[in-house]
């Protein structure tokens, strides 16, 4: 079922028929034969489009814009959406690196622990989490430097997560001006009432929260410096897990196609 509220929409419906196993194996083997045999991702983004349109004829939503989401799958195979998808608008959220792993790891080590009988290999996990977010990264970048993909580059948003957070009604309205669009009054006044009702829920949910999720690097072997390191040893992965700097005075939003400009300054 596809809710705004529910987690990586795209993630569940892609893998309708592109399975994955990050969830019960530390070191996926799917996405490696996924990455040499691209035809299976490409089958299942198409699978997908024909999934949305479905939906929409369902829903009588036709001329209504789909916001969908999903945990790193869609920089494995940027280049399928980009061929499936060829309007689409790209928003790229971006986290310290540290952070990014360190949750990641939490969340591979909880869904091992519903599918496995023995109890995770944290060092085996933060491993496993380092190397799919480089891989993610280097084959998201490799994909933007084609000629091909020009029309995604001038449709790509990267957005800092802290102002996102921080306010997040500000970010949206700068990533509608990035695309051309306007917020309406009506949409503005959504937001504002659904964040309301969101930090309520939120409050109420933090009860409890650390006895489960456990996102120090320690835990898993790592440390900020190893995670450093170990994205650096790519070019894209150097590039893509530090952006901090891109977004001083920006409010949190640039579009890809600044990138080469503000790294000249």
């Amino acid at each position: 079922q596809l809710d705004a509220n529910s987690p990586e929409e795209c993630l569940f419906a892609l893998q309708r028929s592109m399975p994955l196993d990050t969830h019960y194996r530390a070191r996926s083997r799917l996405l490696e034969r996924y990455a040499s045999e691209e035809e299976i991702p490409l089958a299942a983004y198409q699978r997908y489009h024909l999934y949305l349109q479905q939906v929409q004829l369902r829903r009588g939503s036709v001329q209504k814009r789909f916001v969908l989401k999903g945990q790193l799958i869609h920089l494995h195979y940027l280049a399928q959406l980009r061929s499936v998808f060829p309007s689409a608008h790209v928003v790229w959220s971006h986290r310290p690196a540290e952070e990014v792993v360190g949750s990641l790891c939490s969340l591979r080590k909880s869904q091992q622990e519903v599918f496995l009988n023995e109890a995770p290999d944290k060092c085996e996990v933060g491993q496993g989490v380092l190397k799919y977010l480089s891989d993610a990264l280097e084959r998201a970048g490799q994909t933007l430097e084609q000629k091909e993909a020009q029309e995604l580059v001038e449709r790509l948003v990267h957005v800092q997560y802290q102002s996102l957070v921080a306010d997040p009604v500000t970010v949206v309205e700068k990533i509608y001006e990035s695309f051309g669009w306007r917020v309406s009054p009506e949409h503005r006044e959504a937001m504002q009432d659904y964040l309301a009702r969101s930090l309520a829920q939120r409050s109420r949910a933090e009860t409890g929260k650390q006895r489960y999720h456990d996102a120090s690097l320690g835990s898993y072997g790592l440390s900020g410096e190893s995670v450093r390191q170990r994205l650096a040893e790519t070019k894209h992965g150097k590039r893509f897990s530090d952006l901090g700097r891109f977004f001083q005075g920006t409010q949190g939003v640039v579009r890809h196609s600044q990138l080469s400009t503000l790294a000249g300054n």
